[in-house]
C-alpha cells in the first residue's frame, strides 16, 4: 500500500478512484459513500456481514461493536476482493505517532499497512494468489453499485 505523501495530503482536494484505493484514503472513502448514499452503504455492509453477529469457532460471539475510544483506527479488507470469501478487521487503540509516519496516526498510516501485512502472510495459507488481471479499480466499483 503506498503512502500519500503529507504534503500532498494538505494540498490536494480531490482524489481519483484509483488513487483513493492506492492511497487509503478515508476521505475520499467517505465521500465515495456519501455519494452512493445510506441505504448502498447498508446493504454493502450487510453483504459483507458487517451488521450480523460474528460467527466463529468460538463459543462466545457478540454483536458489531461500535468503539468509545478516540483513539481508534481500524481497516477492513476482503479477500479475495472480485469474490469475497474471507473479511480482515484491524483495529488499533490509540495508535502513536512515529516518524515513519510523518506524524500522522491515522489508519492509513498505522492499521492498513499491518492489514496489508497479515493478507501477505495468509493469503498463501489460504491458496490465495494476486490476480494481475482484474479491470481498473473504478471499473470494479461501478460495476459492484450496480452501474451508477
Amino acid at each position: 500500500m503506498a503512502a500519500l505523501p503529507p504534503s500532498t495530503c494538505r494540498s490536494r482536494s480531490s482524489l481519483t478512484v484509483p488513487e483513493i484505493f492506492t492511497y487509503s484514503s478515508n476521505i475520499g472513502t467517505a465521500r465515495m459513500g456519501v455519494s452512493l448514499g445510506v441505504e448502498h452503504h447498508k446493504r454493502f455492509l450487510r453483504k459483507m456481514g458487517q451488521l450480523d453477529r460474528l460467527c466463529t469457532e468460538l463459543p462466545e460471539s457478540a454483536e458489531p461493536l461500535v468503539p468509545t475510544t478516540k483513539g481508534l483506527t481500524s481497516f477492513t479488507a476482503v479477500l479475495p476482493a472480485d469474490r469475497p470469501r474471507y473479511m480482515l478487521l484491524i483495529m488499533l487503540d490509540e495508535p502513536q505517532a512515529l516518524p515513519e509516519t510523518h506524524g500522522f496516526t491515522t489508519s492509513g498510516w498505522n492499521a492498513v499497512p499491518v492489514g496489508g501485512a497479515v493478507i501477505s502472510r495468509i493469503a498463501p495459507l489460504l491458496g490465495i494468489e494476486p490476480r494481475w488481471d482484474l479491470g481498473p479499480s473504478d471499473k470494479l466499483i461501478v460495476a459492484s453499485a450496480g452501474g451508477r
